[in-house]
């Protein structure tokens, strides 16, 4: 007669299935390994750590390094977006095409498209 089935019943779901209950779940499931086994066991969880925080540092790493190229990016953005408004300007007051190139450090060819 089997009056309990630990992997369908709803007492044991109910116990051991929650977050909160999780250590007693591992602990419960701990007592019947043998010392070799619980050492496997101590060194997969440590492992396993381990890569979770490699895996967060390098997210961590690639994240600020996004950062820093789109803020790089931002600014290199915003000084030609400056080297076309002053060429717009000294272009409505006539000014040589070839001084602006040297007064923005465009090039005649981003003068002409403007």
């Amino acid at each position: 007669m089997n009056f309990l089935d630990v992997k369908t019943d709803y007492a044991f779901k109910k116990v051991f299935g929650s977050d909160t209950s999780k250590e007693i779940l591992i602990s419960f499931l701990e007592a019947n390994l043998s010392k070799d086994e619980l050492e496997a066991q101590h060194k997969r969880q440590e492992f396993i750590s381990i890569q979770k925080l490699a895996v967060l540092k390098a997210d961590e790493e690639g994240f600020e390094k996004g950062l820093e190229q789109g803020l790089e990016k931002g600014l290199e953005q915003g000084a030609k977006n400056k080297q076309i408004e002053i060429a717009k300007i000294l272009l409505s007051q006539n000014i040589k095409k070839s001084v602006i190139a040297l007064s923005t450090g465009l090039t005649i060819v981003e003068i002409d498209t403007l």
